[in-house]
C-alpha cells in the first residue's frame, strides 16, 4: 500500500526480474488512492509510467512479441482490495 512497483518477465515457466521492488513518489500510496499506470514498448525499450510521470526506462531483448498482464497483491495488509476500472492498449504506427 505504500506504492512500490516491480517489472518482471515470464517465459512460460520462470519469472525473471527486469526491475526488483522500487519506490516512487509518483505512485500514490495509502488507502483510497487512484493511480493511472502505463507501459510503453518499442523494440527493446520498455518505459513505465505512473500518473503521467516516467518511473523508469529499461532495455530488454528477450521477446519480439507476447502478452502483458497486471499483478496486484498484498501480503501485509488485511482487507486489501484493488479495483481495476480499465485496461487498454494501442498499436502505434510510425
Amino acid at each position: 500500500c505504500d506504492g512500490p512497483h516491480r517489472l518482471f518477465k515470464w517465459d512460460g515457466g520462470e519469472y525473471a526480474a527486469i526491475q526488483e521492488w522500487k519506490s516512487s513518489a509518483a505512485i500514490k500510496g495509502g488507502s483510497d488512492q487512484t493511480n493511472v499506470l502505463g507501459i510503453w514498448l518499442q523494440g527493446e525499450t520498455i518505459r513505465l509510467y505512473a500518473n503521467s510521470q516516467l518511473l523508469a526506462e529499461y532495455e530488454d531483448d528477450m521477446f519480439d512479441e507476447g502478452r502483458f498482464g497486471l499483478v496486484i497483491g498484498a501480503d501485509q495488509t488485511e482487507g486489501f482490495e484493488v479495483f481495476v476500472d480499465e485496461v487498454a492498449y494501442w498499436i502505434l504506427e510510425d
